[in-house]
């Protein structure tokens, strides 16, 4: 199977859906990554922008991405570009690797970003009959504070990560200027309480939860 993750930004794939991309590897699917956004100075410092793409590529080393694109949006500008260009650049890596699933980010969430990646890889995925599925993952940090509050049983997929919650962790740490401490959700611990509270309601130790947009079948 041909798996493509789209990120709004780095840290996005872990936070949302890390266990999960630990356990299709595991699986030995092919898996792929987008990021549409990166840091840049003077918004950061020029040192930042550099330890941030170099995490980055960090990470995709630590999955074994079979292959990694990060395009050169700005971060937290996407709505500056026209969705267009947004639009073409998705669609140029959907064509490029023809996946039977594609992630997004959350179609509904606070940060304008994860919204505007989700609708461009939605666009770019609509017409193309070798996608089978196309899913949606949570980023508790901005989803749970959106602007409109998406119903919890939008998020209606849920998967078993119980084997890979260590492995998720450990991607997250790579995320040295990204990563918080608790009471903030985007920490290790965070990420692990919110693991286990999506397995409580799914019936598994540790989960992740899902939102399918859409599904077809040849």
């Amino acid at each position: 199977m041909r798996i493509l993750i789209v990120s709004a930004h780095p840290d996005d794939e872990t936070i949302g859906m890390g266990g999960t991309i630990a356990k299709f590897k595991n699986q030995e699917h092919k898996l792929f990554w987008l990021v549409l956004t990166r840091a840049f100075s003077p918004r950061w410092s020029k040192s930042i922008v550099a330890r941030k793409l170099d995490e980055a590529k960090e990470v995709a080393k630590f999955y074994k991405f079979d292959g990694f694109y990060h395009a050169k949006f700005k971060a937290a500008s996407l709505s500056i570009y026209p969705q267009h260009q947004i639009i073409d650049s998705t669609t140029k890596i959907v064509e490029k690797i023809k996946p039977q699933i594609v992630y997004l980010p959350p179609l509904v969430d606070m940060h304008d970003d994860h919204e505007i990646a989700a609708k461009a890889g939605l666009i770019a995925a609509r017409y193309k009959n070798f996608i089978e599925k196309v899913f949606s993952y949570e980023i508790p940090v901005t989803t749970l504070f959106s602007k409109i509050r998406a119903s919890q049983t939008d998020y209606n997929y849920f998967v078993d990560i119980s084997d890979f919650i260590d492995t998720k962790v450990m991607a997250m740490r790579l995320y040295k200027t990204e990563l918080k401490t608790l009471p903030h959700p985007r920490s290790t611990e965070g990420l692990k309480i919110l693991a286990r509270e999506r397995g409580l309601v799914s019936g598994f130790e540790y989960a992740e939860r899902f939102r399918l947009l859409f599904a077809r079948e040849n």
